[in-house]
C-alpha cells in the first residue's frame, strides 16, 4: 500500500521537459540555445526533463555540477577551448621559427660581406654575437609555446 501511495505521489508530479540547440561554428565555438541555429553553424539538439520534488513547492535551484550532460558539454567545451589554443599555439610556434630564420638569413648574408682583413673580422665577430643572440631569443620563446603545448596535451588526454 506504501509503495502504491508513492507511486503515484511520484506519477502526480510535475515534469519539465525541453530541447536546447547546440549550435557550433566553424571555429569549433558552441552555443547553447533555446531557438533553432542561424547562419552558416551546424546544430545538433539534446532533450532534458526536470522532475519536481513535489507539485505544491517552488521550484528548486538545480546544481548543475552532479548534472552528467552539464559535465559532458563542459568537458565538450573545455576540449574545443584547448583545440583552438594549441592551434593558436602552433601557429605562433610556426612564426617564430620563420622569423628567426629570416633574421639570421639577413645576417648570414651581411657575414659573408666582410672584408678579410681586421676591420672585417671584427665586424664579422659581432654579427656572430648578434646572430647568437638572435637563435637565444628565439629558442626561449618556442620552448615557452613548446611548453604550453605540452601541458594543453596532457590537459587534453585528461579529458
Amino acid at each position: 500500500m506504501r509503495v502504491a501511495v508513492t507511486l503515484m505521489a511520484v506519477i502526480a508530479l510535475p515534469v519539465a521537459a525541453g530541447q536546447m540547440y547546440v549550435c557550433t561554428a566553424s571555429d569549433g565555438k558552441k552555443t547553447f540555445q533555446q531557438r533553432p541555429c542561424q547562419g552558416e553553424v551546424q546544430q545538433s539538439t539534446r532533450s532534458y526533463k526536470i522532475r519536481q520534488t513535489s507539485a505544491d513547492s517552488q521550484p528548486k535551484p538545480v546544481s548543475l555540477e552532479g548534472n552528467e550532460i552539464y559535465q559532458q558539454m563542459k568537458a565538450d567545451n573545455r576540449r574545443a577551448e584547448i583545440k583552438r589554443e594549441l592551434k593558436r599555439l602552433y601557429r605562433d610556434l610556426d612564426k617564430a621559427q620563420a622569423n628567426m630564420d629570416r633574421e639570421l638569413r639577413v645576417l648570414r648574408a651581411k657575414k659573408s660581406r666582410a672584408n678579410n682583413n681586421l676591420a672585417g673580422a671584427q665586424w664579422e665577430s659581432s654579427i656572430s654575437a648578434e646572430m647568437q643572440a638572435i637563435t637565444t631569443r628565439y629558442q626561449v620563446e618556442m620552448q615557452r609555446y613548446q611548453a604550453d603545448i605540452t601541458r594543453l596535451n596532457a590537459e587534453m588526454a585528461r579529458l
